[in-house]
């Protein structure tokens, strides 16, 4: 299956709008807007081929729900969410390993998927873009690991 360049130049750049509109609001001395430039330009978006078959999972159930959410968000959300829509049919998504005391619930309730990574559409071997669809009433576990991460919020929750 070719891989999806010009939907996912779209996301790629939207998501750049996003966490560069995100961190406008941070202390001026802050150098994350320098940072989010220098990791987006990290990505070359040059075709080639998908990584893995696309997959979805019984979570994905939740993603038309979860990407109306954000149609009454900022704009670079907004946008984010409408150009992920095209990207979807191309994603191959799966469950994070299993933890001790995770939520019964989870392991149905749940699906992730690399956009940009080491398994991403776009591969890149020091960054991870992907998402992550929980069902509703499903707990994500608490969990701590190196590398840091930064989340998207695109639904109310807790």
């Amino acid at each position: 299956m070719p891989y999806p360049e010009p939907p996912l130049a779209e996301f790629i750049d939207a998501l750049r709008d996003a966490a560069t509109a995100a961190t406008i609001d941070l202390d001026s001395a802050d150098e994350r807007p320098a940072a989010v430039h220098r990791i987006f330009d990290s990505f070359v978006v040059a075709g080639g081929t998908m990584p893995a078959q696309p997959a979805t999972l019984d979570a994905c159930r939740h993603l038309t729900a979860a990407l109306a959410s954000p149609q009454n968000g900022p704009g670079p959300i907004t946008r984010l969410a409408d150009v992920f829509v095209p990207l979807i049919p191309f994603l191959h998504w799966h469950v994070r390993p299993p933890e001790d005391g995770e939520d019964p619930h989870f392991r149905g309730g749940h699906a992730n998927v690399d956009i940009i990574g080491p398994s991403g559409l776009e591969r890149h071997d020091e960054v991870v873009v992907g998402v992550s669809v929980l069902g509703p009433g499903v707990i994500y576990p608490n969990h701590s690991h190196p590398p840091e991460e930064i989340y998207v919020v695109m639904t109310e929750g807790e």
